[in-house]
């Protein structure tokens, strides 16, 4: 939801802005002229929402702006663009009362972002803290400060989830010198507290100038009462370590994290193994994130079972598709895909002070630093071992996804296509807030079993440009390039008449000749709607 909300206000700035500081119609009693349900002075953006003017219901005046989810829609916005000329260097805040009705699977909220010539200076849309369920009207509020390079101030509603909510008595204020100095000593202590953490473990400490870090989070927490007012402060602080991997899960998000069921990967993509014409197997591997152990045993089970239906065919070599692995738990894909990665160590972790921790697979088992992180029970063994390995990557291909592609690095008779991967080839230690809320922090890159260290992109050792989404297998340029590569290897070329067969990918057996021939780039499953998501 998050970055369909952020790519959605980043379309916002073709909204003519109103002049002055001062919110148009904050309590929604002036309706549009060509659209009376509308309030005036306001855009509405989202779909599968009615955004209206109710005036039946108010916590304030006669009426207030009712946002109700009535399709399939995600979210939905009210906004306004203001200037800035009298709010540079000054911190604001922008209250609002909201009232919900089983509000469900989202939240109601206000947000606000200040935008300058670089982008993004500031920003809140209250994801962490926005009203839920059922709710009397209650005050929310946003203090953020407006930048002296500050050219606009984008400001609104916001609802996700179904339900609905009612906005009224939209205020923007300026904060005095007094009010705008910092948090309050609650909410300074726990700020202090992530800073804390972020300095003793954050994998780029030593280039980080924490006096001004400090200095940046506290102004960004001006007005901050309690410790979540603060997150959007130590999100800013985040983003300062340069590491682009660092993050923070509120205690609603860290519990849903824990239980997380298989099923939601994020990738939107899902396992798929099929045998391809030449005696060619092909293991597309997505993201994992469920929190549960079960079902990670059983994910890497099912990888190892696909492996094992098509090994007796896979004569030529194994096609590893990576490239929707947009990443989560590591150790059920290493376990999976073990069969034909090999057994002994595949990477390591790198420390900040040198320290070196080792992953690998073994016996059905991912390893860390030799110790069983997950087990598949009865391993399978290939028949044809060790087989010609052709990795396919991209730039969806991020964090644990990276690990995996970095785990066929360097071993023998292996080759990557497509394009650099995310460049989240960093790893992330885990460390719980007085709140219950959770900072991922990046304490550590990833290295080969080489020992070449990576900790941004790893490049492809040949670049073939992705196709669009949608392209059928047959036709995906990087499975091509991938296959041909796999029909020059001693494996495929042992299994054919030299110089007689003018498609090198096709076996030279009876049974496959014919179809061959006439039908050189299909598969030999019946899934002919398999779809490439790349």
């Amino acid at each position: 939801m998050r970055r369909v909300g952020l790519a959605f206000f980043g379309a916002l700035l073709a909204v003519t802005p109103l002049s002055g500081q001062a919110i148009s119609n904050p309590g929604f009693e002036l309706r549009k002229k060509s659209a009376q349900t509308l309030p005036s002075g306001w855009d509405a953006g989202g779909e599968g929402y009615v955004v209206a003017v109710d005036s039946l219901v108010a916590y304030e005046g006669a009426s207030s702006l009712r946002v109700r989810r009535a399709g399939e829609g995600r979210f939905a916005v009210a906004m306004q663009v203001l200037t800035v000329d009298e709010l540079r260097g000054r911190t604001v805040r922008l209250s609002g009362f909201i009232r919900t009705e089983d509000v469900e699977g989202g939240y109601a909220g206000l947000w606000l972002r200040v935008e300058g010539p670089g982008g993004v200076l500031a920003f809140d849309n209250m994801m962490d803290r926005g009203a839920k369920g059922s709710s009397a009207w209650t005050s929310f509020s946003i203090v953020r400060p407006v930048d002296d390079a500050a050219e606009r101030v984008v400001l609104g509603t916001i609802m996700t989830g179904a339900g609905t909510a009612w906005f009224d008595g939209l205020t923007l204020d300026t904060l005095t010198a007094t009010e705008a100095d910092g948090p309050s000593p609650v909410a300074e202590a726990y700020l202090d507290e992530a800073l804390d953490v972020m300095r003793a473990h954050a994998f780029r400490r030593d280039s980080v100038d924490w006096s001004a870090l400090r200095e940046r989070a506290l102004g960004d927490a001006a007005g901050a009462r309690v410790s979540g007012d603060t997150y959007g402060a130590i999100r800013n602080a985040l983003r300062g370590l340069g590491d682009g991997h660092s993050f923070l899960q509120t205690p609603t998000e860290a519990e849903a994290w824990e239980t997380r069921s298989a099923d939601a990967a994020a990738s939107g993509t899902t396992l798929h193994a099929e045998l391809l014409n030449g005696g060619v197997g092909y293991v597309r591997v997505p993201g994992f994130w469920s929190g549960s152990p079960g079902e990670a045993v059983s994910f890497a089970r099912t990888v190892q079972d696909r492996i094992a239906g098509l090994d007796p065919g896979a004569t030529c070599g194994w096609v590893l598709d990576l490239r929707d692995n947009v990443g989560g738990n590591m150790w059920p894909m290493v376990a999976g895909i073990g069969p034909i990665l090999g057994e002994g160590i595949a990477g390591f972790f790198i420390g900040l002070d040198g320290s070196r921790t080792s992953w690998g697979y073994a016996s059905g088992a991912a390893l860390l630093d030799g110790e069983a992180r997950i087990t598949v029970g009865e391993a399978y063994v290939l028949s044809n071992d060790p087989p010609a390995i052709a990795v396919l990557t991209g730039p969806r291909t991020a964090s644990s996804g990276e690990a995996v592609t970095i785990s066929f690095r360097g071993r023998p008779r292996t080759r990557s296509f497509g394009e650099g991967t995310a460049g989240l080839s960093t790893a992330n230690g885990s460390f719980m807030l007085s709140d219950g809320a959770r900072l991922l922090l990046t304490t550590s890159v990833m290295a080969d079993r080489t020992g070449q260290v990576y900790g941004a992109v790893v490049p492809p050792d040949e670049v073939v440009p992705i196709p669009p989404e949608g392209t059928p297998l047959p036709d995906d340029p990087v499975i091509i390039r991938a296959r041909h590569w796999l029909a020059e290897q001693p494996a495929c070329t042992t299994t054919r008449r030299p110089g007689r067969s003018p498609f090198p990918w096709i076996t030279w057996d009876s049974a496959s000749l014919l179809v061959g021939l006439t039908r050189p780039l299909t598969r030999d499953t019946d899934d002919a709607a398999v779809r490439h998501a790349g």
